[in-house]
């Protein structure tokens, strides 16, 4: 009986002051009524004042524009952002719950005492981007992640909007999918233009042919198996987004697999057991550099500097720069127990990232039997984030 007593206590106390708390809220805002509004000229603020103990208001006339006229829909770029003159009339509705502001445009804006709540600045850092919800939570994966890799169907991504919604929005959270159905053939990747936006030409240009071949001078041809790696670690602005479509591929069921890490899985697992590794790695800035030629450009010599893990200014991870045939050699540190930190944080990172619980191993098809002289046939082609998360935003605004 103590027990059931305890557990009552436990869960009723919370739950009614909180409703408690709610109700009173909502009455207030109910109750609530706009005493006064009035135009700060020289400061360029509306002034609101109200009663029943809620805040009064100090607001830029040129935010109360944006949010509710400019921001509301689409207007001719000239006409985007006009707002050169303060208001011309203010008042207080008669019901006492609304502002209307005239303008100069012969617009008016009304601000009633519930979106006042809503949108009122009551932190000097308390902005947030419309965008900023765009980006899913990652779903962070490992080993488990093998035997169900989300699939989705080629044909259907070309077709179908509602089914291109659930495929972007999949990609964007989990970072790995399978799409099967694709033809054994060339240029099979440029139809998904259609659905996805302009692909990004990279040095190798825009379709990118892969075949394995012995003594390559880049990675991505060569026969023999290399570290995980993320591509173009060595470009300050590079595509996210990797598309890889098997043509051809060696029937050895040893050979022709590809390894794949959730490398966010892997930071957020170092940050909670590991955090002064996480620290180097975040904290420390490294370059990566390229030099080579391709059939495309001719030489290049490419070269960035970031740390190895990117981090959000909310301290979560938003890119990893994980590349060791790219990684420049010619490591500066002045600073010993950085330079040792650095390398132990790193060789503790690849550690995690090439363990069992980490790993999936996938091996694209089609198969083929392999006779002398075939080789493993990839095509790839890469696009930017903002183009994927363009193309998304555009077909969830058609539902």
């Amino acid at each position: 009986m103590k027990v059931h007593a305890g557990l009552r206590y436990a869960f009723k106390r919370p739950v009614l002051v909180r409703f408690a708390s709610q109700t009173r809220y909502v009455r207030d805002r109910e109750r609530a009524q706009v005493i006064s509004a009035k135009a700060d000229i020289e400061n360029r603020l509306l002034t609101i004042q109200c009663s029943k103990g809620l805040p009064s208001y100090r607001l830029p006339f040129a935010y109360i524009w944006e949010q509710r006229n400019s921001g509301n829909r689409r207007r001719p770029a000239d006409d985007r952002r006009a707002i050169a003159t303060p208001p011309t009339h203010v008042e207080v509705a008669p019901n006492k719950r609304l502002v209307r502001v005239q303008w100069s445009t012969n617009e008016t804006t009304e601000l009633d005492v519930d979106w006042l709540n809503e949108h009122f600045v009551s932190k000097p850092n308390d902005f947030s981007c419309p965008f900023s919800g765009d980006a899913k939570r990652p779903e962070l994966w490992g080993s488990e992640y093998r035997s169900n890799v989300t699939t989705f169907d080629f044909e259907r991504i070309l077709e179908d909007d509602d089914y291109v919604r659930k495929f972007l929005s999949k990609l964007q959270s989990r970072g790995l999918v399978m799409i099967k159905g694709a033809k054994a053939q060339s240029g099979e990747l440029n139809r998904l233009c259609r659905q996805l936006g302009p692909a990004k030409t990279t040095l190798y240009g825009d379709l990118i042919k892969i075949l394995s071949v012995n003594n390559s001078s880049n990675v991505a041809f060569t026969t023999r198996r290399f570290e995980l790696h993320a591509d173009y670690s060595d470009l300050t602005y590079p595509p996210e987004w990797f598309f890889l479509h098997c043509i051809h591929q060696l029937s050895n069921p040893l050979e022709g697999s590809g390894w794949y890490c959730d490398g966010f899985a892997v930071a957020n697992h170092m940050k909670k057991e590991y955090p002064e590794s996480f620290h180097m790695l975040s904290n420390t800035t490294i370059s990566y550099r390229d030099v080579a030629v391709a059939s495309f450009i001719g030489r290049f010599d490419t070269k960035s500097c970031s740390p190895l893990l990117c981090l959000h200014e909310n301290g979560k991870v938003k890119r990893l720069i994980l590349s060791n045939h790219n990684r420049d050699a010619r490591f500066i540190a002045k600073n010993k127990r950085r330079l040792f930190g650095w390398y132990e944080a790193y060789y503790r990172f690849m550690e995690l990232a090439t363990d069992p619980r980490f790993l999936v191993n996938v091996k694209l098809e089609p198969e083929y039997k392999q006779s002398e002289g075939e080789l493993r046939y990839l095509e790839a082609l890469h696009f930017d984030r903002d183009i994927v998360y363009s193309k998304l935003r555009a077909k969830m605004a058609r539902k």
